[in-house]
């Protein structure tokens, strides 16, 4: 028998997601509880100038009690179409990083994980140019510049968000670095 969720509760629910308690039919007779982290999708976005150095950000994040470096990344306001998604990676590397690109191409889709709805749509942008928007409130970003594998060598060796590192994996993969 193949397992199935036979009911969900919300346990909490915030202003960015909520947690859900699922019971779950194992199909082998017995039951089990797990809870879920749901919230909206997010857009990533890899940065890269014409001589395929990528742009990090140098961010401080209170879960981690420190900084991290990421991408310019954020929450998907809308998902109806690829091409929404795609306009919501340029935003967020417009509001994040100051730059537009004339080029964007989507890398892939991943989950998070098992226990989590999110998906993560992960963006090359190129052929970039100066064109910020005003950042989120509370953001405060410090840009650094660096070629493509010492962007790698620095998000393997310090705190950083998993889909910079993945984003930079891809585009390494998609430009055959």
């Amino acid at each position: 028998m193949i397992p199935k969720v036979v009911s969900e509760k919300t346990k909490y629910n915030g202003k960015w997601f909520e947690i859900v308690e699922q019971k779950v039919d194992l199909g082998n007779g017995k039951t089990a509880f797990w809870e879920m982290f749901k919230s909206s999708d997010a857009v990533a976005t890899i940065a890269l100038d014409n001589k395929n150095n990528v742009y990090l950000g140098r961010e401080f994040k209170a879960a981690h009690k420190g900084f991290i470096y990421t991408t310019a990344a954020g929450i998907a306001e809308r998902q109806d179409s690829e091409k929404t998604l795609k306009e919501q990676a340029r935003k967020e590397l417009r509001e994040e990083f100051g730059f537009n690109a004339k080029k964007i191409e989507k890398l892939a889709t991943v989950l998070q994980n098992g226990r989590s709805t999110p998906k993560w749509h992960i963006f090359m942008a190129q052929e970039l140019y100066n064109d910020p928007l005003e950042k989120d409130e509370g953001e405060t970003i410090e840009v650094i510049k660096l070629p493509i594998n010492g962007a790698l060598k620095l998000l393997l060796s310090n705190k950083s968000h998993f889909v910079a590192l993945l984003g930079i994996l891809l585009v390494k993969e998609k430009l055959g670095l």
